[in-house]
């Protein structure tokens, strides 16, 4: 939970990693915290599109193995060495995407 790490962050986590990927975050004020944490401001309407923009159809999705996919899907921000931030998008071979992996604290039972 990063707002939580952000709030207490009594192990210096953003010390002490150098580097890490982040998906989707909720909240628009932890968004903003992080990117001010990481001196990273550019990156967030990124972050944000990241939770608002889903796959639509239209054209600013791409087309993958038959399959649409909108531009910020399956995308994450990734911090590395402790300087370099960015915004990738991951394209993933379906059995891959769709494993369980992917569901992590959704009910697979039914």
């Amino acid at each position: 939970n990063v707002k939580e790490l952000l709030d207490d962050d009594r192990f210096a986590i953003f010390d002490n990693v150098s580097s890490f990927a982040i998906g989707a975050i909720a909240s628009e004020e932890t968004r903003a915290r992080l990117c001010k944490q990481l001196s990273v401001p550019l990156l967030k309407p990124d972050l944000d599109a990241i939770v608002t923009k889903r796959s639509s159809g239209k054209e600013d999705s791409d087309e993958i193995n038959g399959e649409t996919s909108g531009m910020y899907d399956k995308a994450f921000m990734i911090h590395l060495d402790k300087s370099i931030s960015t915004i990738i998008k991951v394209f993933l071979p379906k059995h891959i995407s769709r494993s369980n992996i992917f569901k992590t604290g959704v009910d697979l039972k039914g």
